[in-house]
């Protein structure tokens, strides 16, 4: 087998593309290798990073779900307040709109009052006045037979001849005149 130069010229070239091609591959495993170790390197302290990122955001969005949640429920409550505080203004604007016919009634209901409270002073008074009266009376009165005052002194009560007592036996109840069998 013989070969000429175009082929070996051809050969050579075909040895020396694949000698270049496999020192290209070679170089590029190398770089590609070296790649790789800085990467997972970064990999790993990316990744702690991004797990403690992640871990503060998941604790923030419940923080602000529970805010959230709070914030809604006083929401509904001042959406409440506010229809209640509505229906009570309508009620208001319904009395002012009839403010003259209210006022004329409360004018009626005054004057009724005050001559009432007249009338109740007037009764009042009266009876005070038949209460001091009969104070005055009463302080002034005298049982029947009370003679104080006059000169006259009190005798006992228990001695007084207002019982009348028997002359023939002594006791006291009774008198001599009914015994018959004496007469």
């Amino acid at each position: 087998m013989m070969k000429t130069w175009e082929d070996l010229d051809s050969s050579s070239s075909e040895e020396e593309i694949d000698e270049e091609a496999n020192i290209c591959l070679i170089a590029e495993a190398e770089s590609a290798s070296d790649f790789e170790d800085e990467h997972t390197e970064v990999q790993e302290t990316d990744f702690e990073i991004l797990e403690n990122a992640y871990n503060e955001l998941l604790h923030d969005s419940g923080m602000i779900s529970k805010a959230y949640k709070k914030q809604k429920k006083r929401i509904f409550e001042f959406i409440k307040e506010n229809i209640s505080l509505k229906e009570q203004n309508e009620i208001l604007k319904k009395m002012a709109s009839s403010n003259t016919i209210f006022e004329h009634n409360t004018s009626d209901e005054v004057n009724k009052l005050n001559k009432d409270i007249e009338m109740l002073k007037q009764d009042l008074s009266k009876f005070v006045q038949g209460t001091e009266n009969l104070d005055r009376i009463l302080k002034y009165s005298r049982i029947k037979n009370d003679r104080s005052g006059l000169g006259y002194i009190e005798k006992d009560i228990a001695n007084s001849s207002s019982i009348p007592s028997c002359n023939n036996c002594g006791k006291a109840g009774h008198i001599t005149s009914k015994y018959i069998h004496l007469h």
